[in-house]
């Protein structure tokens, strides 16, 4: 960049090989990997969201990644499901 006094102006230098970028973030699909997919408990129905099978309930899935932390707990605590039953 080259700043001039007298106006204030940043004059950029021409770029030759200029080529735009993108700031979305690629998301690439994650097989699943825990029990509660295989099982016959939970479904998941969306990025962000599972229905539990046994009450029907939706639950939010952790956006950032997949977790299965709340449906877990929910079929833990509400129904006595953990992954050795």
């Amino acid at each position: 960049m080259v700043y001039h006094l007298h106006s204030m102006k940043a004059e950029m230098p021409p770029n030759k090989e200029s080529t735009p970028v993108s700031c979305a973030k690629k998301t690439n699909s994650i097989e699943p990997r825990s029990w509660l997919w295989f099982s016959i408990y939970a479904t998941k129905l969306n990025a962000n969201l599972a229905k539990c099978n046994l009450c029907s309930l939706p639950i939010t899935v952790n956006i950032y990644n997949s977790s299965t932390t709340e449906i877990y707990k929910h079929l833990s605590i509400k129904n006595g499901i953990n992954e050795n039953k």
